[in-house]
């Protein structure tokens, strides 16, 4: 194998690497309605694209309605199914006012070493959180 075939390979099996492992298909925020220190869950409607690649951190904000974004405790991502449903919980912050509210959430996967560097970033759909 010559040199050039090596690194094309390689650079093959990165770009591969970097597929994201689960498809949002939709979320949604439980309950609709909340209040400042209130729990909520968000369900997630999924496809697992590759089922080797789970270990993951979910970082969440909610964005209030004085457009302040209010970062929530980042949880580890578990194994998710091969496709159905899956959810993670938080606490709305108490200091948040009442009122229209965003949820906005990101989880960044590590498959290999590598992406421990440089993460595989998957956005899932924004929520409407408050009213």
């Amino acid at each position: 194998m010559t040199p050039a075939i090596a690194v094309a390979a390689v650079i093959f099996l990165v770009v591969l690497g970097r597929l994201p492992p689960v498809i949002v298909i939709s979320s949604k925020v439980v309950p609709e309605d909340v209040e400042p220190g209130q729990m909520i869950e968000i369900i997630r409607e999924i496809k697992s694209e590759r089922p080797d690649c789970y270990t993951g951190v979910i970082t969440a904000t909610i964005v209030d309605s004085h457009r302040v974004i209010r970062p929530l405790e980042p949880i580890k991502a578990s194994k998710p199914p091969a496709t159905g449903t899956t959810g993670s919980t938080w606490v709305v912050p108490k200091s948040m006012p009442s009122g229209p509210a965003a949820y906005r959430s990101t989880v960044d996967y590590s498959c290999a070493p590598l992406y421990d560097l440089w993460p595989v970033t998957v956005d899932e759909p924004r929520n409407r959180v408050l009213r």
